[in-house]
């Protein structure tokens, strides 16, 4: 899983909450702060159910390559509409 050169951006919440975003893929990210571990993909609209089983098996994948982290990597998907 290349970055394709995009370096890890972080946006400060409030002030005490950070959030970093990190590029997965070119339709991926990674988003990682004090209340856990997330990855947003984008699916086309209306979705599937197989665009639910590879963002699951994608937070897996991602679970393992994070070994301290004990908590779960969640996935979640957006649908891009297109007109």
């Amino acid at each position: 899983m290349g970055t394709a050169g995009l370096e890890p951006a972080t946006l400060a919440c409030e002030a005490s909450d950070q959030l970093a975003f990190i590029p997965v893929n070119w339709h991926s990210l990674l988003i990682m702060g004090e209340s856990g571990v997330f990855v947003l993909s984008a699916t086309y609209a209306p979705g599937h159910w197989d665009d639910v089983i590879t963002v699951s098996r994608l937070a897996g994948k991602i679970q393992i390559l994070l070994p301290g982290y004990h908590g779960q990597v969640r996935g979640g998907r957006s649908a891009i509409r297109s007109w």
